[in-house]
């Protein structure tokens, strides 16, 4: 799900919280923790010609086969295709996806390079990922609806991760 989707849901209590991409369409319905800044990365396979550069532009990207996050809501594919137009320039989007074996897989076999959070790396041992210049952030954050109860199950995550907000 994306963000407005996972939104919908914690505000039907359909989900006790969520993870969501803090933006403009995060609103006062919510309680919001805020979780670790993070940029995306272009990831290529390691043996890609791009691999070992130090950071690309988009303009560096413009002809690249792309894969991007699912984007039928606020998502991270919605905002690197937002970035690419920002720069006048109309991605070459081969796939949209949320499914990273599908991502990794295409990444792999030298289809397409992606857009990732660069925490992600540690568990794709032959991706490279490459800073963008000028950076693309993404702050992802926790929601609850207001006035709603949390169970001691939810509020342990809660507790959980502001503990270890602390030592980021």
């Amino acid at each position: 799900y994306g963000s407005l989707d996972t939104m919908d849901l914690v505000y039907k209590e359909q989900l006790d919280m969520g993870i969501v991409i803090l933006s403009e369409t995060v609103d006062n319905r919510f309680h919001i923790l805020p979780t670790k800044r993070l940029q995306l990365v272009y990831c290529v396979d390691k043996a890609h010609p791009l691999a070992g550069r130090p950071k690309v532009t988009l303009r560096d990207l413009r002809d690249e086969k792309i894969i991007v996050m699912r984007s039928t809501s606020y998502s991270l594919g919605k905002m690197v295709i937002d970035a690419f137009h920002r720069e006048g320039i109309e991605p070459n989007i081969q796939l949209h996806s949320s499914q990273l074996m599908l991502i990794q897989q295409n990444i792999h076999e030298g289809d397409a390079g992606a857009f990732l959070l660069e925490d992600i790396l540690p568990y794709m041992p032959d991706t490279a990922g490459i800073p963008i210049d000028p950076p693309i952030w993404v702050n992802p954050g926790v929601i609850w609806k207001k006035g709603t109860y949390l169970n001691s199950s939810a509020s342990n995550v809660l507790d959980f991760i502001n503990s270890h907000l602390s030592k980021i």
